[in-house]
């Protein structure tokens, strides 16, 4: 129901192909996910509305549970509303489930870890309807020595050595992985991490360098190394966007989170 103040606080958990979409969060000129919602929401409402999201996701990036906290105003309830939303989404773009918010809720700050998996194709022909969720590498890829290498990565850390800067995002680079996993069925590649956080581009910047390392450019060992530098320019570079998905959230009270070969999507 609508609270007091005329407004009804709405979570959605979405999922979206990030081809089309210059990331979640809004930016002028350019379509987002957070804007689609935004404009399908005042449409309906004839009311200004707030999105927030658990994770910005850049660029190209894709999402299978995707959080968005959705606050309008206009008369209609939070079941009104999710279904309005559901009947004008754009095909690359699904809400799986919805619930009504408490006030207290918020998306980002609530989530207490995060799974992400990249997925990579290890060789030159690569099937066309996986050529928008994959990164092609040629090289082939040492994949013991980058699972010997993720593994120095699971713990808290200061990850500074992994992170793009980004405006406005919090000095503090300290951050815990809980588990990190690679799974081959040559020549796919899948790399799965689980964290409570993590920094803008940071989980691009790991793949690349363990992709780095895979190839034999950087060398596996050094990866304590590049750890302990806190600096950027030691690692590699990054992966690109289009093979990252943020898979799946965990909020209080649900299910912990586990790596399993069931999140590969093809």
């Amino acid at each position: 129901m609508a609270d007091p103040l005329n407004r009804t606080r709405l979570v959605l958990r979405l999922e979206y192909d990030g081809t089309d979409f210059h990331g979640f969060a809004e930016s002028r000129g350019v379509r987002t996910v957070a804007g689609e919602i935004r404009r399908i929401v005042e449409q309906v409402t004839q009311q200004d509305c707030e999105v927030r999201g658990a994770s910005r996701t850049d660029a190209g990036v894709h999402a299978l549970d995707q959080c968005a906290l959705i606050t309008a105003g206009g008369r209609l309830d939070a079941t009104q509303l999710s279904r309005a939303i559901c009947a004008m989404l754009p095909p690359d773009l699904r809400v799986v489930r919805n619930e009504v918010s408490t006030e207290k809720f918020h998306p980002s700050v609530d989530a207490v870890r995060k799974l992400y998996l990249y997925r990579i194709w290890n060789d030159r022909n690569q099937p066309v309807h996986r050529r928008r969720h994959e990164w092609r590498v040629d090289t082939p890829l040492d994949i013991n020595a980058m699972s010997e290498a993720a593994k120095v990565l699971v713990g808290t850390h200061d990850f500074a050595a992994f992170r793009t800067r980004a405006k406005g995002q919090p000095e503090n680079s300290v951050r815990t992985i809980e588990s990190v996993r690679f799974d081959a069925e040559f020549p796919a590649i899948q790399f799965q991490v689980i964290g409570d956080g993590f920094l803008y581009r940071m989980v691009r910047n790991l793949v690349g360098t363990l992709v780095e390392m895979g190839r034999g450019a950087i060398p596996p060992h050094s990866m304590p190394e590049i750890l302990s530098t806190l600096d950027r320019t030691r690692s590699g570079p990054p992966a690109p966007p289009h093979g990252l998905f943020l898979a799946q959230l965990q909020y209080p009270g649900e299910p912990e989170l586990e790596l399993r070969k069931s999140l590969l999507v093809c």
